[in-house]
């Protein structure tokens, strides 16, 4: 009776290592799919540096994906974590029979430092990629035409709204638009002063 008692504590506890290996199995894929969907977002805050057409709303959209991106990988751990809860607690059920109180207190100690563990590694990857996100911002609003309005410039176009960007582009009695930092004025040209010909 004692042998065949024997021989199911084993089985028990080659399934509770399997447990900890797939867990942490677990902790390690999840990491390196978190790094890849940060380094894919990294790289889409490099393709807004070289775009400066619209950077507020650009910064809006990356916020958005930003928050997303947090939302996904917290569901994405509550489930696995509540999974391997599961698992411990229906090995748990089993191994009342047997007494082990021992061995169970350490597995709950391990599950509680490896929650506590990878919790410390998304915060620390979020809030780096957050910092990272908000330099880049930092360096969108120092170029961005939108400061230079402010400035008390103005960008010109005409009449296809195309950027005016000499006077050759332009004759006299031709209508433009003035773009302000707080609106648009239509303009008459009435005279082209070419500082080539001076």
């Amino acid at each position: 009776f004692r042998r065949g008692g024997g021989g199911r504590r084993p089985l028990v506890r080659d399934k509770i290592r399997d447990g900890e290996i797939h867990f942490e199995g677990f902790v390690s894929l999840l990491q390196q799919q978190m790094s890849r969907l940060l380094q894919r977002h990294s790289d889409k805050l490099v393709s807004l540096r070289q775009r400066l057409r619209h950077p507020r709303d650009r910064l809006r959209e990356n916020a958005q994906r930003l928050d997303q991106l947090e939302i996904r990988l917290t569901q994405a751990l509550a489930g696995r974590l509540q999974q391997y809860r599961n698992n411990l607690q229906n090995l748990n059920t089993r191994l009342q029979h047997q007494h082990p109180n021992a061995r169970l207190g350490r597995l709950r100690d391990q599950l509680a430092d490896l929650e506590h563990r990878l919790q410390i590694a998304v915060k620390m990857l979020l809030q780096r990629k957050q910092n990272q996100w908000r330099e880049a911002s930092q360096l969108l609003n120092a170029v961005s035409p939108l400061n230079t309005l402010e400035r008390g410039y103005a960008i010109v176009t005409d009449e296809h709204r195309q950027a005016v960007k000499s006077v050759c582009q332009v004759t006299p009695g031709d209508t433009v638009s003035a773009h302000l930092s707080d609106g648009t004025m239509r303009c008459e040209v009435l005279n082209i002063n070419d500082k080539r010909t001076l």
